[in-house]
This record gives structure tokens, C-alpha cells and sequence, in this order.
């Protein structure tokens, strides 16, 4: 089994077929878990920092809808306005200052290469929703899962990456991810 404790999810690129294969049998087992349950307490007195520098629906809802479902509360925020960045308060001291909260970071912000700052940073692990035209991970292996579960195979499914190539966050992840299949 893959342990993803205190490890952040950054980039598409980071994962093994090993690895992915145990990503997608956990979010399987925690499907099944949860088709009969309103939730578990495997993160009960954690606290999740959802923060979002740019508009997210998607993304930040089901971040925050894992985070509750796993027991745990999330806090933060959905627009940098509302924030001292406002102000001028750079990224770093922005996640800086949220680390001291909480014990993890669900981040999406529009610079390319953000998440990885914030991880340089922050000693909570970092999960990146998107960051610019770079990286988007979660929703990489989210489609993923998807195609597994819809199609019952990865191998020798076709997958076909369409939309703004050059751009697109979670195609460029996925890349990544899909290169360990037939």
C-alpha cells in the first residue's frame, strides 16, 4: 500500500505505475467504504486549508467534501481578496502563516510553479488544484479513476486529451500519469 502521509501532490510526474495503481485501489476502497456511510473518522481532528487564489467550483468543492467526509474541517478561503495578499503579502508568507493552522494545504493559485513554492515552505503537505498552466494532479488521477471505473480497465483504454493543450493543467499531468499505460 502507497503511504501518502505528509507527502505533498505536486506533479503528475512524481508517481510510479506503482503507485498510481495504489492510489486508484484506495480511492476504490474509500468509494465502497462510503456508498453505505455518511463519512469516516479517518482524519478527526485534522484541518484542511482550502485555498484558492483563482475561481474553482470543481476543484475546491470536492476537496472540501473529501476533507469533511474523512472526518476532518477545512477553513480558508476562495478568493485572494479577502486575504493580506490584498495588501501585498507574497505566497510564502501567506502559506507561511496558514501552516501554523492547519495539517494540510489544498492550494489552487494562478502561477505557474506556485505549488511547489508553497511546499518549499510549508511543512503541511501541499495538494495542488492547478497552478497556472502547469500542474493539476488530483483531477489527472481523478479522470483517472474515472476512466477505470467507467470502462474497467486502464490498459488499452483510449484516452483522448482535447481542449487547450498548451494551457491545460490537468492535460500536462496527465501526460505524466497516462504514460505508464498501454
Amino acid at each position: 500500500m502507497l503511504d501518502l502521509k505528509g507527502k505533498d501532490i505536486l506533479d503528475g510526474a512524481q508517481f510510479t505505475k506503482d503507485q498510481i495503481e495504489s492510489i486508484m485501489e484506495a480511492a476504490a476502497d474509500f468509494r465502497n467504504y462510503l456508498k453505505g456511510q455518511a463519512g469516516m473518522d479517518l482524519m478527526k481532528g485534522h484541518v484542511m486549508a482550502a485555498i484558492f487564489f483563482e475561481p474553482s467550483t470543481r476543484t475546491r468543492l470536492s476537496f472540501e467534501t473529501a476533507m469533511h467526509r474523512l472526518g476532518g474541517s477545512v477553513v480558508g478561503f476562495s478568493s485572494a481578496e479577502s486575504t493580506s495578499v490584498a495588501k501585498g503579502e507574497t505566497l510564502e508568507d501567506t502559506i507561511r502563516t496558514i501552516d501554523t493552522y492547519v495539517d494540510l494545504i489544498a492550494m489552487r493559485h494562478p502561477a505557474l510553479g506556485s505549488a511547489k513554492l508553497a511546499a518549499s515552505v510549508a511543512e503541511a503537505p501541499v495538494l495542488n488544484g492547478g497552478d497556472g498552466a502547469g500542474q493539476h494532479p488530483t483531477q489527472a488521477l481523478l479522470d483517472l479513476f474515472t476512466v477505470r471505473t467507467e470502462v474497467g480497465k486502464i490498459d488499452g483504454a483510449t484516452i483522448v486529451l482535447c481542449g487547450d493543450l498548451k494551457n491545460g493543467r490537468t492535460v500536462h499531468s496527465g501526460v505524466e500519469i497516462y504514460k505508464h499505460y498501454n
